[in-house]
Formats: C-alpha cells, structure tokens, sequence
C-alpha cells in the first residue's frame, strides 16, 4: 500500500514550458506531451555554473587520513620523477572527504619545485570549480578552454595549466609538445576513456586520478591496490585510523526514509551497461510525476533537497509539479537557461530544492545539501553512491543529510541503495568463502547501525 493516491496524470495537464528558469529541449519530449508538439523551444546557452564562496585556505588543518596520502603519494609519484608505468595512481576519498584539498597539497609541492602540472576535468563546465579549490591553495591555473589558450602565457606567467578533456580535442592537443608537463592530475578518474588521448599524449607525465568512487575498470588504468583514505562509513563515524580512535565526524550523517511505490512497475525496463535503459525509465518514472510530487512534499518538509532524476523529461515536469504544490524548485541540468543563475539562486535560499539529471553529481560543492531525493532508481552501486555523497558534506545546523528512496517494484532485481554507498564498497559475489561472508555481515551490521542513528 502507497503513503499517497496514485493521481490520474495525462501529460496534457502538464505545461512543461510553464517556469522562468529554463527550457524544455529534449527530442523526446513530443512523445510525452502531445501538447508540445508544435513548440520550439528557444536557443540556450550553457554557462558554467558558478561555485558558491568557501572559507579561506588560511589555518587549514590537514586531517589525519589526507597527511598519510600525501605521503604515499609522494612514495609512488616521486616529485623529480617520471611516467615508469603505462599506469598511474588512483586516490580513493569519499565524496566530501577532501580528496581535491589532498591533490592542492600535492600539487603546490611539484609546482614549488618547477614541475609543470596539468589538471584535467570530466567537462568544461567543472572548471570554475576546479579553480576556486586550487585558489584556495594559493594556486592559479592557467586556463585552456575555448577561446582561451594558455599555450602563449606557459612557463612565462605559470606552470600549472586547467583544462577539460573537451578542450583538448585532437587539434588543440597536437600544438602541445608532448613534454610539456611533468604530472597530471585528473578529477573523475573513475571515467577514464575520454583523458587518454591526452595522457597518451603527454607520455612522459607522470599521474594521479582522483575519485570517490572507483569502477572495477579502472584497474584497467591504475595500480592496484589504490591510494585509499577512508571509506564513507569511516568519515561518517569520525574513526582516526592512526589512533584507532573515534573523533568528530568528518561527513554527515545519514538518515533513510524509505517510500512504498509498489504500483510503479519497472520489472520490464531493459538492462543497459548494467543498468536500467534511461529513456524507458523516464517514460515510466514521468507516469508518476504528480505521485511523486506529493510524496516529496510530504517527505521533505524544512530540507533543502536535489533531486535526480532519469532524464530531463522528467526533471523539467517534477519541479513544475513541485511548484504547483507550493514549492519553490527549479530544474538544473546543461539544456537549461543560464544553470549558474539557478543554482546561486538555491545558494542563496531563494529556491527549497533542484532537480536535476546528472549534471549536479560531480564537480558542485554546496554542503547546505541535507536532502538527496532518488527518483531514478539505479542497479548501479557508483551511480547510487554519487548521488547520496552531494548531501553527506557538514554545514552549520546541518544534522544528517535525508535520502529518499522510493521502493519501486522491480520483480527481484536489486536496487543501489544507501546501504551499498557506506559498506566500504563491498560488492556481494556469488561464491565468498566463510571468512567474506563474515567480514561482509559485519561491516553491514556497522553500515545498518549507521543509519538507524542518522
């Protein structure tokens, strides 16, 4: 039995175009609505969002477990050395943990000893994100984007260079030469395809990838075992792994409230790269957006939440419904207009929540999170983990972070959830020996008690 009535939906009650903050491009949306059929939606232009304002650098503490990665990083990355591997290292910290303070420090010391360092993101978007947490270290990057070329200012004006994998298409690539940096250093390494043309490149360079969340291809590309902190449980809990003691937590905690939503049926929805096909689960998900609207109001009450979505059909549809309930909530993905508006405007308190595709998991700091809404349910352990890692960084006030997790029915096939996100990433095998199975229900008992506390 469902917390709400199923309301009777017909895309002809919805007017997806009827908000101020954005506009509806999506090439499916015609079969959803047979009342978009005959609209153009405006041109718009993608801006980078602009990152709120953090505290400064000055009297930063190094916390115990970002020292002892320095240090092993420094072990494996030699500053005065050179690339001896077709593989580089990976650092592995939680979402919220530090991980691009840790690579700040790393850089600052190669940089103090005239090492050339080139720092990739997943997209240019990400940039100005990237840039404000290197400021914070006393670093300013030259930026190569666009119409931007940091080529001519090189050597002369710095030798730290910012850029995205986009920016260095074939033919800006080639004007490099390929010694141009010492080390690399690369944000969301955990999607490696698109950075190795520029690694290949630059073949003498020595690099470090970061991530929260690493896949099981990124063996593939970094030594094993990975450069490690902690886990998520671990921040959560405050545990000091030099003095075996538990301090203050380093991330929030986490409180799950779960939602029966039985009556929406994904038990047909095709696998795809092992997991749900996203146009399929977004026809169906957007059949329930007035549901779903209501449950959210009901569940959400005081937070502050971002809420993802399978695609953005849905995002635009769920934030209207969301206004018409009497929320103030904006849909934030790359098609809209002007997303870094949109985004200052819920920094700034003046909307209760975002949804959002995908272009809020990675990259966007606003520890003010304390609500993380999953209506796109996922198969995919790295994919549940993002989402929930946006709304576990610490904030003033902030008591735990809420995730909502909708239980919809599937026939059998197991749902992602916050449970995996903070059991140290272990994944249930078929086959485990007594002494898995042991280590396994332990950190799930530690995991469980987590959340019962949240």
């Amino acid at each position: 039995m469902s917390l709400y009535p199923t309301p009777q939906f017909s895309g002809n009650d919805l007017n997806l175009f009827d908000f101020s903050e954005a506009v509806a491009t999506s090439n499916h949306a015609e079969a959803y609505s047979p009342s978009l059929a005959n609209v153009t939606p405006p041109a718009v232009e993608v801006i980078e969002p602009v990152s709120p304002p953090k505290a400064a650098a000055q009297g930063f503490q190094e916390r115990w477990y970002q020292t002892n990665a320095l240090v092993d990083i420094e072990r494996r990355l030699p500053i005065h050395g050179i690339r001896v591997s077709s593989k580089g290292e990976l650092l592995q910290c939680p979402t919220g943990g530090g991980k691009t303070r840790i690579a700040s420090l790393d850089i600052d010391r190669r940089l103090k000893a005239d090492k050339r360092v080139l720092v990739l993101v997943d997209l240019e978007m990400l940039l100005n994100q990237m840039r404000d947490d290197l400021a914070e270290q006393g670093i300013y990057p030259l930026i190569e984007k666009a119409q931007h070329s940091a080529l001519s200012q090189f050597g002369r004006y710095g030798n730290c260079v910012l850029a995205s994998a986009q920016s260095f298409y074939t033919a800006r690539l080639q004007r490099w030469a390929r010694n141009s940096f010492d080390y690399i250093v690369i944000d969301e390494a955990h999607d490696m395809e698109r950075f190795l043309p520029i690694i290949e490149h630059f073949s003498n360079a020595q690099v470090l990838g970061l991530t929260a969340t690493p896949r099981d291809e990124s063996k593939k590309f970094f030594n094993y075992p990975f450069i490690k902190t902690l886990t998520m449980r671990e921040a959560i809990e405050g545990w000091n792994g030099n003095t075996q003691e538990h301090e203050a937590p380093f991330l929030s905690r986490i409180a799950v409230l779960p939602i029966d939503a039985s009556h929406i049926d994904l038990s047909n929805i095709r696998t795809v790269k092992k997991d749900f096909a996203q146009g399929e689960l977004d026809r169906r998900i957007f059949e329930q957006v007035n549901w779903l609207a209501s449950a959210i109001m009901e569940a959400t009450q005081g937070r502050r939440p971002w809420i993802f979505c399978p695609q953005t059909v849905t995002s635009y549809a769920l934030a209207k419904a969301l206004r018409d309930l009497g929320g103030t909530y904006a849909s934030y993905h790359s098609k809209v207009d002007n997303p870094a508006r949109i985004l200052k405007r819920f920094v700034r308190d003046e909307l209760q929540g975002l949804t959002t595709v995908n272009m809020l998991i990675k990259g966007v700091n606003v520890p003010k999170v304390d609500c993380i809404i999953r209506v796109r349910p996922s198969l995919n352990i790295v994919q549940a983990t993002q989402e929930i890692g946006r709304g576990t960084r610490l904030f003033p006030g902030k008591k735990n972070c809420l995730v909502v997790e909708f239980a919809f029915d599937t026939k059998g096939r197991r749902l992602a959830g916050v449970l995996d996100a903070i059991m140290d990433g272990t994944i249930v095998k078929d086959k485990r020996t007594n002494d898995e199975v042991e280590k396994e229900e332990k950190i799930r008992e530690k995991a469980e008690k987590i959340i019962k506390e949240g």
